[in-house]
């Protein structure tokens, strides 16, 4: 705190931290001190004071300018950010386009067999009768690459994840069937034979 005619300066306490009590006793006296030069009240039963109150010079606050710099600085900048956005957005629709979103593709069929396009998607399978899902092999599914996807049981029948002729299913417990309704599994296509399966599965 700054010096004036009132209060002689003491150290700042910040609040929720430890303190010295020489610190704390440091405040209390200054601001006993403060009140002690107040005029005495008036004795005649009247309000006010038994002689004029002078109100002590205002301490300059000398980061007032830097302050006001900075809040500036900030709100030109923001208002810099938001008119390149528009503008971007106006040469270019596809600005923001990069932005990434849940791709999910919804399948009312009971029977599906994975495909290529598949990979990084959400399968959300809303029939209410029993899906049966094929994890295919290399001929079905002639590619170099894996593919991971999750699949949900959006609707009120059961998935079953199923090998083909040329792939097998790697599943814990050998679950292979979404658990419950919304039940979600995951499916990893680890080489062109093998497949892992993982989730709420029965």
């Amino acid at each position: 705190m700054a010096s004036s005619d009132w209060v002689t300066p003491f150290v700042n306490l910040v609040s929720g931290t430890d303190a010295k009590a020489e610190d704390i006793n440091e405040r209390l006296n200054a601001i006993v001190a403060a009140f002690g030069k107040m005029a005495a009240p008036r004795s005649d039963d009247k309000v006010g004071f038994s002689e004029p109150v002078t109100v002590p010079d205002p301490v300059a606050d000398t980061d007032a300018v830097n302050r006001g710099y900075v809040n500036e600085l900030f709100n030109t900048i923001n208002q810099n950010i938001a008119g390149l956005a528009a503008a971007a957005l106006i040469d270019d629709p596809s600005f923001f386009s990069t932005v990434s979103y849940a791709n999910i593709k919804t399948i009312s069929d009971t029977t599906y067999s994975i495909i290529e396009s598949d990979n990084g998607k959400v399968l959300w399978f809303a029939s209410d009768d029993a899906v049966t899902v094929t994890a295919p092999g290399p001929t079905a599914l002639a590619l170099d690459g894996n593919i991971q996807c999750v699949l949900i049981q959006a609707g009120g029948g059961t998935v079953t994840v199923s090998e083909d002729g040329e792939s097998s299913i790697g599943a814990s417990g050998d679950l292979v069937a979404s658990a419950s309704r919304y039940s979600p599994m995951s499916l990893i296509r680890y080489s062109s034979t093998f497949w892992w399966l993982g989730g709420e599965r029965v």
